[in-house]
């Protein structure tokens, strides 16, 4: 837990290299940025038990390393469809 607040900043997406990104059990708001999905080298996603809302973006579907997505505990709507390979 690192008590992050406001959103998570789009520019996260230029994190070429990155393989895991844990936001998790913070007070992140608003939505999951669209420029996530331009981590191709990303296995790990943590942003459960944050405030987040919205829908996961259509562009998480150009995630194709990710091994582990992990978004409990936050106000997400609409289904999870677009990871449905």
């Amino acid at each position: 837990r690192n008590n992050l607040t406001e959103t998570i900043p789009s520019s996260l997406g230029t994190l070429s290299q990155i393989d895991a990104l844990i936001l998790g059990e913070n007070a992140l708001q608003g939505e999951l940025p669209a420029s996530i999905g331009n981590l191709s080298t990303l296995q790990l996603l943590d942003v459960g038990s944050n405030e987040l809302t919205s829908t996961i973006p259509p562009s998480f579907a150009k995630l194709e390393s990710l091994k582990y997505l992990v978004l409990e505990s936050n106000r997400f709507n609409g289904t999870v469809d677009v990871l449905e390979s």
